[in-house]
């Protein structure tokens, strides 16, 4: 798959390079410093696009393996101190998780390793604008401030819109974190406003937790990533990686399938099934791939291999 014709390789490659605090960057782009044997690219995301870069940090690849295991254990670390702050909040009753953190209960180390933790707020009434809103990130960064740990430094932590040109608008928070013999890093936090939960959600343990974490099920994930391939205007790989991984895993309604489309792509809607996957003529795989090296095959073959898994019965 070829990249749009609005896509100038050589400006792409130019901004994903940006250090942090650059003008026109959210402030949530925040990558680690440069150093010898690290790297790491900006990776454009849809949910900043009212920025005029629209990037977030990448994954970042160490030349010294030993290195890159340090600190994706300290990420790690800092990933569950988050959550679990977060699950004893006082709005930890409305946060439904979502994304990178909740697929390795399905698809274990296949998964993506997670470097953001992404909630849906409940119930959909809820606006990003309001009071329930403000208290409840006031509650997560309050909790984080009274209960460090984990190298995490809150007292740092940057915020940015998200979705703004969407119904379901959120915030970001970017949480850094430090400890000797490895670079810093973040640990990014996403909340959705306006997001309806068309299946309930059930209870969860990830990153070693021992606390049940509300969840979206396997079911509305794959529906969700669906919906996003298919509609959004810079589809993403890594909604293509993730729904190939839970394809495999479980089933989805096609009913609910086409009740997401349908705002969106209309009656058009009521045609989809396993085979339209493969009219997708664009996925920004080469983001993904920067990100996760190791990843083989093309964008092509796996939405192959995502149509051939949405025919199991």
């Amino acid at each position: 798959m070829t990249p749009p014709r609005y896509y100038d390789e050589r400006r792409e490659h130019g901004m994903r390079r940006a250090r942090a605090g650059k003008r026109g960057y959210p402030d949530t782009y925040l990558p680690l410093a440069r150093e010898r044997g690290v790297r790491q690219l900006g990776a454009f995301d849809p949910a900043l696009k009212q920025y005029d870069n629209a990037y977030r940090a990448g994954e970042p690849v160490f030349q010294d393996p030993e290195t890159g295991r340090r600190w994706t254990e300290a990420r790690r670390a800092a990933l569950r101190h988050v959550l679990a702050v977060i699950a004893g909040t006082r709005s930890a009753g409305h946060l439904v998780l979502r994304g990178s953190a909740a697929m390795q209960a399905w698809v274990g180390d296949a998964a993506r390793d997670p470097g953001d933790l992404d909630f849906v707020v409940t119930p959909a009434t809820i606006t990003s604008d309001s009071v329930a809103a403000r208290n409840l990130l006031a509650d997560i960064t309050a909790g984080l401030h009274a209960t460090p740990g984990a190298g995490l430094r809150p007292e740092d932590t940057a915020e940015s819109a998200i979705w703004t040109y969407e119904r379901a608008d959120g915030r970001r928070l970017v949480i850094p974190f430090g400890a000797a013999g490895h670079p810093d890093g973040t640990v990014q936090v996403d909340v959705v406003f306006g997001e309806e939960l068309p299946i309930p959600p059930e209870p969860i343990t990830v990153l070693g937790l021992q606390t049940p974490i509300l969840a979206a099920t396997a079911g509305l994930s794959l529906a969700w990533k669906l919906m996003w391939l298919a509609t959004d205007m810079y589809p993403q790989g890594k909604d293509l990686y993730d729904a190939v991984l839970l394809a495999e895993h479980t089933t989805v309604d096609l009913t609910l399938v086409r009740n997401l489309l349908r705002p969106e792509l209309g009656t058009e809607a009521d045609d989809f099934g396993p085979e339209s996957v493969l009219g997708w003529t664009y996925v920004d795989w080469r983001n993904f791939t920067d990100e996760y090296p190791g990843t083989e095959g093309t964008s092509a073959q796996w939405l192959s291999r995502l149509s051939s898994a949405l025919t199991r019965p």
